[in-house]
C-alpha cells in the first residue's frame, strides 16, 4: 500500500505557519518568542498551551499535549491523516503527489462508500412520492433537501447491497453499518426511512439518521452504528452547514432532532445543531467552543425534555471555562423547535431571548422543591450540588457560583466545598526521567537540537563524547530528519515518550550561543576537551600498568613516551 512520500511531508510543513493553523481554533497571544492559549485538549483557565513559531510545534504543560499542523489538525477536528494533508496542502496553495495504489489512509475508501449510499439515497428521494410527500407535509423545501443532500432508502432489502457487490464493498459497508451480516445472511440496515447524512467539519459523510415514514413502524429514528468514521458522543449533525452562521453571529443553538435543525434553517435560525441520538456531552461542547464561546440548549417544555437538559448541564460542567456562556430555554408545552420554528418563528426568537443562564437552572432546579429554611432540606441542596461544583474547573465562575451557595444556605464553603486553590497552580513537570543524562549531555543536546545544522560538521566526532545511550540515539535519528529545506526535528514527537519527552524539554532551554558558528565552536571545544581527557586517562593507564612492571605493546610504549602533560 504507498503511501505520501516523507519529503512531501516535511516540505508541506516548512511551507505552514502553525501559528496561522491553531490560531483558527485557539486564542493565541504572543509570549516572548512563542505563543500562548488555552488548551483546546483540556479544560483550563490558565493558559498552558504554547506553540512555537520557529520550531513550529505546540506542546502543553497542562496535558501533555504536542505534536505539529498535521497532528493539531487531526486531534483537535477529528481529521484523518489524509484529510489533515489535504487541509494543509490547500493552504500552502500546493498539490498532492499521485500515488500508484490506494492511499494509505484506509478511511478514503470508507468515505467513497458513504458518498456512494448519499448519491443513492438522493436518488431514490427523486422517485419516490410518498418520501417526497412526507417530506412537504414538514415543511422541508427542496432548497433544504438540497442543503443537506436528504434522501430516502427504499423499501428494498437489497438496494444498496446491489451496488456494494458490484464494487466489492461489501464487507467496509457492513463496518459502516450500511449493510447487515446475520445468519450468513446481508441486507440493507436502512429500509423506507428519510436518509439524513451526517457529516464531519470537513463536509465528508461519516454515518446516516433514518426517519421512518410508516407510522406502524417501532423504531421512528435509527442511526448508523459507531464505526471507524463515526463516533456519535463526538459528532453534530448540522455542524458543517452551521459553522460559519455561528461564527458570523457568535452563538450556537443546539436542539435534539434533525428536523430541528433543518427547519431552524429554513427560519432564519441558521446557526444551529444537534446530537445524534444521545445527550450532550463535554466532547461536544469541547467541539462547539471552538466556533463560539456562547451556547445556548434548547428543548421542549415537558418533562422529558428539562430532563434531557438535566442531563446535558452534567455532562458539561467539566468543560464550563471562564470564557464560555451556556444558556438554557424551554419552548411552550407540547412544542417543539421543529414545529414552532414553522408555526410562530417571532414567538421562537422571543424564547430564545429569554433564556437562562446555566447557574440559574442548576440551582434553581436542585431548590425548586425545598425548603431552605429547613435544615433537611438544606443539607440535601448542599449534598446534592456540591458534587456538580466540583466538577468545574478552577477559575472565576467556579468561585462565584461557590460564593453564591455560600450565602443561599448561610453557610462557609470551606464546610461543603474543599478549596484546592494550593493546587490550582500550572504544574510544569520535567518528564525527562533518564537520570543518566550529564550536565555536559545536557548542553550538546541542547545546542544540537538549537542548531541542528551543526549536526553535518560534527555528528561522527561528538558521539564519542556523549555518555547517554538516549542522547546518541536522539543525536542518530535527528541525522535521519534531514530534509532538503533543513532539519525536520518535530518528528521526534512521532517518538517513544522517553525520547519525546526529552526532546521537549531540551528544546525549551536557551543557549548562551546566538548563531550557528558560536554553537559550532562549543561543540568542537567539548570535542577537544573529551579527547585530551581520553588520551590522560589512557596515559595513566599505561603509566600504571609500566609501574606495576608489565610489559607494554609497541603502541603503548609510543603513547608513554610522546605524552605531554
Amino acid at each position: 500500500m504507498s503511501s505520501l512520500d516523507r519529503a512531501f511531508i516535511d516540505d508541506l510543513l516548512s511551507r505552514i505557519d502553525i501559528v496561522e493553523v491553531i490560531g483558527k481554533n485557539v486564542e493565541l497571544k504572543k509570549f516572548g518568542s512563542n505563543y500562548k492559549g488555552l488548551c483546546p485538549f483540556h479544560s483550563e483557565n490558565t493558559p498552558s498551551f504554547n506553540v512555537s513559531q520557529q520550531k513550529q510545534f505546540y506542546h502543553c504543560f497542562g496535558c501533555g499535549a504536542s505534536g505539529d499542523a498535521i497532528k493539531f489538525l487531526r486531534e483537535n477536528e477529528g481529521l484523518s491523516f489524509m484529510d489533515a494533508i489535504e487541509k494543509l496542502a490547500s493552504m500552502a496553495n500546493i498539490e498532492l503527489p499521485k500515488l500508484s495504489n490506494k492511499l494509505s489512509d484506509d478511511s478514503k475508501s470508507l468515505y467513497t462508500i458513504n458518498t456512494e449510499a448519499k448519491n443513492f439515497f438522493i436518488n431514490c428521494l427523486k422517485n419516490n412520492k410518498n418520501a417526497k410527500k412526507y417530506l412537504v407535509s414538514r415543511g422541508i423545501s427542496s432548497e433544504m433537501i438540497d442543503l443537506f443532500e436528504i434522501g430516502f432508502a427504499p423499501e428494498s432489502w437489497d438496494g444498496l447491497k446491489k451496488i456494494f457487490d458490484e464494487k466489492n464493498y461489501v464487507k467496509e459497508a457492513i463496518g459502516l453499518g450500511l449493510l447487515i451480516n446475520n445468519k450468513n445472511k446481508t441486507y440493507d440496515r436502512f429500509r423506507n426511512r428519510i436518509m439524513f447524512p451526517i457529516k464531519n467539519s470537513a463536509g465528508k459523510v461519516i454515518a446516516f439518521g433514518g426517519r421512518t415514514i410508516d407510522s406502524n413502524e417501532k423504531a421512528k429514528y435509527i442511526n448508523s452504528p459507531e464505526s471507524n468514521l463515526f463516533h456519535k458522543s463526538y459528532e453534530l449533525y448540522g455542524l458543517h452547514e452551521s459553522s460559519k452562521y455561528i461564527s458570523k453571529k457568535n452563538r450556537v443553538i443546539l436542539v435534539e432532532g434533525y428536523t430541528d435543525v433543518i427547519s431552524l434553517h429554513k427560519n432564519g435560525f441558521d446557526n444551529v445543531v444537534a446530537s445524534l441520538g444521545t445527550a450532550f456531552t463535554k466532547h461536544h461542547i469541547k467541539k462547539l467552543k471552538r466556533y463560539s464561546k456562547k451556547i445556548t440548549f434548547c428543548f421542549d417544555g415537558d418533562i422529558a425534555g428539562k430532563a434531557a437538559a438535566w442531563k446535558a448541564l452534567e455532562n458539561i460542567l467539566e468543560e464550563y471555562t471562564d470564557d464560555i456562556t451556556v444558556d438554557f430555554c424551554f419552548l411552550d408545552e407540547g412544542k417543539d423547535p421543529d414545529q414552532l420554528a414553522r408555526d410562530n418563528p417571532e414567538r421562537f426568537a422571543e424564547i430564545l431571548s429569554s433564556s437562562i443562564k446555566l447557574s440559574e437552572f442548576m440551582i434553581g432546579k436542585i431548590r425548586e422543591e425545598l425548603n431552605l429554611e429547613n435544615l433537611e432540606d438544606a443539607t440535601q441542596f448542599i449534598n446534592t450540588i456540591t458534587p456538580l461544583i466540583k466538577k468545574i474547573p478552577n477559575g472565576i465562575f467556579k468561585k462565584l457560583i461557590s460564593d453564591k451557595i455560600e450565602k443561599i444556605v448561610d453557610l462557609d464553603k470551606k464546610y461543603f466545598l474543599k478549596s484546592n486553590v494550593k493546587n490550582q497552580k500550572l504544574q510544569i513537570v520535567d518528564k525527562n526521567t533518564d537520570n543518566e543524562i550529564s550536565s555536559k549531555d545536557d548542553l550538546i543536546l541542547t545546542l544540537l537540537l538549537n542548531f541542528p545544522d551543526t549536526i553535518d560538521n560534527i555528528h561522527d566526532k561528538i558521539k564519542d563524547a556523549i555518555s547517554s545511550k538516549l542522547v546518541v540515539d536522539m543525536l542518530d535519528l535527528a541525522k535521519s530528519f534531514k530534509t532538503t529545506s533543513g532539519y525536520n526535528l518535530n518528528r521526534f514527537l512521532e517518538t517513544e515518550e522517553k525520547m519525546k519527552n526529552l526532546y521537549l524539554t531540551t528544546i525549551e532551554k536557551k543557549t548562551i550561543e546566538s548563531n550557528r558558528d558560536d554553537a559550532l565552536k562549543t561543540l568542537e571545544d567539548i570535542i577537544t576537551q573529551h579527547d585530551f581527557l581520553k588520551t590522560e586517562r589512557e596515559y595513566y593507564k599505561i603509566l600504571d600498568k609500566y609501574t606495576r612492571g608489565e610489559s607494554l605493546t609497541k603502541t603503548e610504549e609510543d603513547i608513554l613516551r610522546n605524552y605531554k602533560k
